[in-house]
């Protein structure tokens, strides 16, 4: 191991790498964090995981203070799915085999992109906000001819109460209620984000789409495919496991665990593929995070898929859901004209 010299200096390339300003106090304080971070990335080695850990913007972060700030906790006791407004898709909705890629990052939604930039939530534990925020931007890119419009996680945190507790966690679906029932969700660059939760100032913004939604679906627990073939149609918000440091310190390549099943984390996934390599082909799901750009692989995370348990990686099988919308134009997707859906009781 280096000297608390040469670490200090590399501290402070870390430092303004990731453009984190500390002041001095704080700053020798934290040193202490950033060194055991520092050997815990280079004791560990790859062996059989297809992921390496590293040094990103949270290195000089203790385990406590990422929790606090960043875990997005969802209330023990579940929620209420919320009457005729939740569907499950029956097995007919699965259609053909869904294809061997899906990436929503490079498909085109009038004549732009159908995926929004990453964003950071900073010391807010609005993951669900933000999750909600991004599947309901994407759905109206790609069935609307207005293209992408970012769309306000600060009006979810404000406003959507209901389960929901603003910045120390809640649920996606809520916040898909809250932009029902309130005709659309104002645009970012009217309710910038603020990291904190404040007053609700929805009455005195306009919607940037108006009936931005007409409901949200549930995809079946623990199938692979059904999943597959949910995204294939519209980026998904599921949940997933981030306890572990591990998760953390994710740098980059295709993530395995260790995590359990509690579900503590609500990302955007916008798609799946494999690694394709000759000897060791691994499939992958493709997650947009809110950590920032500076996280994981520019803010995203390849998550391993067909994992050995029905809960899937990480949990990721076991809540996933997606806004919906009837195509403005008189259109309806595929999966819509396959679906028969049936009340989900829960």
């Amino acid at each position: 191991m280096e000297s608390d010299d040469s670490l200090w200096a590399l501290y402070e390339r870390w430092g303004a790498r990731y453009e984190v300003a500390r002041d001095a106090g704080d700053k020798v304080r934290r040193f202490g964090t950033f060194k055991d971070t520092v050997r815990r990335v280079y004791a560990a080695h790859p062996g059989d995981r297809h992921y390496v850990l590293g040094l990103n913007v949270f290195a000089d972060m203790t385990a406590d203070e990422f929790r606090a700030g960043f875990a997005c906790e969802r209330p023990a006791d579940g929620i209420d799915a919320g009457g005729e407004r939740y569907f499950n898709i029956t097995p007919e909705a699965v259609g053909d085999e869904p294809p061997d890629t899906v990436d929503w990052r490079t498909r085109n939604c009038s004549g732009g992109p159908c995926v929004s930039k990453v964003k950071r939530q900073g010391d807010c534990g609005s993951c669900w906000a933000f999750a909600a925020a991004a599947a309901v931007e994407s759905l109206n890119a790609i069935k609307g001819d207005t293209g992408l419009i970012d769309l306000s996680p600060q009006e979810l945190v404000d406003c959507c109460d209901r389960e929901n507790s603003g910045c120390t966690g809640g649920f996606a679906v809520k916040a898909f209620e809250y932009i029902l029932d309130n005709d659309g969700l104002a645009s970012l660059a009217t309710y910038p984000y603020t990291a904190r939760q404040g007053a609700c100032e929805a009455a005195d913004k306009v919607p940037a789409y108006h009936d931005a939604i007409d409901g949200y679906e549930r995809v079946p627990s623990f199938h692979n495919a059904r999943l597959m073939s949910a995204v294939d149609a519209q980026p998904v918000v599921v949940a997933i496991d981030a306890e572990h440091q591990s998760f953390v310190d994710y740098p980059g390549g295709v993530y395995r665990g260790p995590c359990g099943h509690s579900l503590n984390h609500e990302m955007l996934l916008v798609g799946y593929g494999s690694t394709g390599t000759t000897f060791d082909d691994v499939g992958f799901w493709i997650l947009k995070n809110s950590y920032g750009e500076n996280w994981g692989e520019k803010g995203y995370m390849r998550l391993l898929r067909d994992g050995e348990t029905d809960l899937g990686t990480c949990g990721i099988l076991m809540d996933a859901n997606y806004p919906t919308l009837e195509d403005p134009r008189g259109e309806r997707s595929d999966v819509e004209v396959v679906c028969v859906l049936e009340k989900l009781s829960l």
